[in-house]
C-alpha cells in the first residue's frame, strides 16, 4: 500500500519498515482516531492519532500515544499511502542557466515540517565551482511569491557535495525549514546567493573569493 517514493526514501524493505514504523507504533494494542486535514484533486491528507487501547490496559492516563500525517495518493489505477509525515513528490525539471552553470529542479519532496529540493547543476564554466560555501547560513533559500523565504539546513550537507569541477555535473538532495501548507504562496524561485567561481583557487588560499547570486525557476 504505501507509494514508491515513500518506500525509496524511508522503508527500502519490509523489516526497515517493520522495525521503524510498525513496532515503534504497534507495541501495545492501540486504538486511533482520524481527522481529515487537506484534500484535493490528486491526495488527500489525514491526521492519524494512536493512543493506547484502554479497554485492552485499563491505563486512561496512558503517555505512549503517538500521531502521525498519512496522506493517500491517487493514480490512474490504484491509490497508495505515504507515512511518517511525507506528504509526496512533485517532479519539476525547470531549467535555469547563468554564467556557465546549468540548474535543474528535479524533484521536490515534501514534508509536514520540511521540504527536500533535489537539484542537477552542470558546470560548463571552465574551472571548478561551489553551489554555496557555507561561509554563511542564509545564502541559500526558497522564496514564494509573497517573498516570504525559507533558508536551507546547510549544516546536513558537506561542502564537497555542492563542489563541481568543470564539465561535470553533480546531482544533490537539499533539506529547507519549509512547511507544507496547501494555503500558502506558491514557492517561486531557489536563490543560490553565494555560488563560489574559482572555488579551487578559494579554498587554496591563492585568489579572492569570486562569487556569483542566480535565481532559479520553480
Amino acid at each position: 500500500m504505501i507509494s514508491e517514493e515513500c518506500k525509496k526514501r524511508s522503508y527500502p524493505s519490509l523489516e526497515h519498515f517493520k522495525s521503524l514504523y510498525y513496532d515503534r507504533i504497534f507495541k501495545i494494542k492501540r486504538m486511533y482516531s482520524l481527522e481529515n486535514w487537506y484534500s484535493n484533486v490528486s491526495f488527500s491528507t489525514y491526521y492519524i492519532k494512536y493512543t493506547e487501547d484502554v479497554l485492552a490496559s485499563g491505563n486512561v492516563h496512558s503517555s505512549d500515544n503517538i500521531g502521525d500525517y498519512i496522506t493517500v495518493v491517487k493514480t490512474q489505477d490504484k491509490n497508495y499511502i505515504n507515512i511518517n509525515s511525507y506528504i509526496g513528490c512533485e517532479n519539476n525539471g525547470n531549467i535555469t542557466e547563468a554564467n556557465g552553470i546549468e540548474v535543474i529542479v528535479d524533484k521536490i519532496n515534501m514534508y509536514m515540517d520540511y521540504t527536500y529540493v533535489t537539484l542537477k547543476v552542470k558546470n560548463n564554466t571552465g574551472k571548478t565551482i561551489c553551489i554555496d560555501s557555507k561561509q554563511k547560513l542564509d545564502t541559500m533559500y526558497l522564496q514564494d511569491t509573497n517573498g516570504v523565504t525559507y533558508t536551507a539546513f546547510l549544516n546536513e550537507n558537506a561542502v564537497e557535495e555542492f563542489r563541481v569541477s568543470r564539465n561535470m555535473e553533480i546531482t544533490v538532495e537539499i533539506k529547507f525549514n519549509k512547511m507544507y501548507n496547501p494555503s500558502s504562496r506558491e514557492i517561486n524561485k531557489l536563490v543560490l546567493g553565494d555560488i563560489v567561481l574559482n572555488y579551487d583557487e578559494f579554498s587554496r588560499g591563492e585568489e579572492e573569493k569570486n562569487s556569483i547570486s542566480m535565481n532559479v525557476k520553480i
